[in-house]
Protein backbone atom coordinates (compact mmCIF):
# COMPACT_ATOMS: atom_id res chain seq x y z
CA UNK A 1 0.00 0.00 0.00
CA UNK A 2 1.32 3.69 -1.07
CA UNK A 3 1.39 6.30 1.58
CA UNK A 4 -1.11 8.14 -0.47
CA UNK A 5 -3.55 5.51 -0.26
CA UNK A 6 -3.76 5.78 3.74
CA UNK A 7 -3.96 9.26 4.36
CA UNK A 8 -5.03 8.15 7.77
CA UNK A 9 -1.38 6.77 8.61
CA UNK A 10 -0.10 9.76 7.16
CA UNK A 11 -1.76 12.29 9.26
CA UNK A 12 -1.09 10.18 12.10
CA UNK A 13 2.62 10.24 11.40
CA UNK A 14 2.99 13.96 10.73
CA UNK A 15 1.16 14.67 14.00
CA UNK A 16 3.59 11.93 15.54
CA UNK A 17 6.66 13.79 14.64
CA UNK A 18 5.24 17.06 15.62
CA UNK A 19 5.83 16.18 19.47
CA UNK A 20 8.51 15.45 21.69
CA UNK A 21 10.29 12.01 21.77
CA UNK A 22 9.80 12.48 25.64
CA UNK A 23 5.88 12.45 25.85
CA UNK A 24 4.13 9.01 26.85
CA UNK A 25 2.70 7.11 24.11
CA UNK A 26 -0.94 7.82 23.43
CA UNK A 27 -3.80 5.26 22.49
CA UNK A 28 -6.27 7.09 20.35
CA UNK A 29 -10.25 5.30 20.99
CA UNK A 30 -11.58 7.59 18.28
CA UNK A 31 -10.06 9.13 14.96
CA UNK A 32 -8.39 12.80 16.47
CA UNK A 33 -9.83 15.80 14.71
CA UNK A 34 -6.89 16.18 12.50
CA UNK A 35 -7.51 12.99 10.83
CA UNK A 36 -11.09 13.30 10.43
CA UNK A 37 -11.26 13.94 6.99
CA UNK A 38 -8.30 11.54 6.25
CA UNK A 39 -10.88 8.75 7.87
CA UNK A 40 -13.83 9.64 5.90
CA UNK A 41 -11.35 9.60 2.65
CA UNK A 42 -10.19 5.99 3.09
CA UNK A 43 -13.33 4.55 4.03
CA UNK A 44 -14.21 5.69 0.65
CA UNK A 45 -11.39 4.58 -1.21
CA UNK A 46 -10.41 7.79 -2.29
CA UNK A 47 -6.73 7.73 -3.66
CA UNK A 48 -4.62 11.11 -3.43
CA UNK A 49 -1.38 11.42 -5.61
Amino acid sequence: MYREENRVAEELAKEGARQSLLEETTLLEVPPVYAIEAVQTDTLGTTFV
